[in-house]
């Protein structure tokens, strides 16, 4: 089914939300869109979404992530090592964004709010460690479109496309994740492939899954 790519979103809060990032002044949806030229932002327009994630964003994301194992050894050296190893950083006031590979344990579900997430043990550097997966529907973080070096505030109009951009992205992925989360039992093992931005090693990890399959 195609993602919707003003689902669920709110404008004051997506420009509230770029406005952190970019520091760009908020403008109304109908400015936004009395503004903008015939195409503009057409290339992440919902058919271009639907189109790119296939050939383009999920290849690139797949082939971008780096074992956990990997990841935990260098950000315990420091998390700009880590970043500049395997992370992407839109903006230099922006945090590191990785794509990981782990195997994850369900430990806790809650499916039924709008901040839906799963909590899972991993065990990237031998000890224990308790992640999130977000499932939404309402989620502030977007990892998945800072993952993206095609991706990037330049290319669009305004901060409310860049910020649709980066939730439309999130469903694409969530649409495929939801159903595993659904059947999922606690103590089950799954096989993650997800984003997650991170400012401070010492800040609980969230993650957004890109794929999930049952751990063999």
């Amino acid at each position: 089914m195609p993602f919707d790519f003003k689902k669920g979103i709110t404008i004051m809060s997506l420009a509230a939300l770029a406005l952190t990032a970019s520091g760009c002044r908020l403008v109304s949806q109908a400015e936004f869109q009395a503004a903008q030229p015939p195409g503009s932002a057409s290339a992440f327009g919902t058919e271009a979404l639907e189109e790119r994630w296939e050939s383009e964003y999920l290849p690139y994301l797949r082939s971008r992530a780096v074992e956990a194992d990997a990841l935990w050894a260098v950000l315990a050296e420091s998390l700009p090592a880590a970043g500049e190893r395997y992370g992407e950083q839109p903006g230099l006031a922006s945090p590191w964004t990785f794509v990981l590979s782990a195997d994850v344990t369900v430990t806790r579900k809650d499916l039924d709010s709008r901040t839906g997430s799963v909590a899972v043990e991993a065990r990237p550097d031998g000890a224990s460690r308790s992640w999130t997966i977000l499932t939404g529907p309402v989620l502030i973080e977007m990892p998945i479109r800072d993952a993206l070096p095609s991706i990037t505030y330049n290319d669009v109009d305004d901060q409310v496309v860049y910020a649709e951009i980066g939730a439309a992205l999130n469903e694409k992925a969530l649409q495929r994740a939801r159903p595993v989360l659904a059947e999922a039992e606690v103590g089950d093992r799954l096989r993650l492939l997800g984003a997650f931005s991170l400012d401070d090693p010492a800040e609980g990890v969230r993650i957004v899954p890109i794929e999930l399959t049952r751990a063999e």
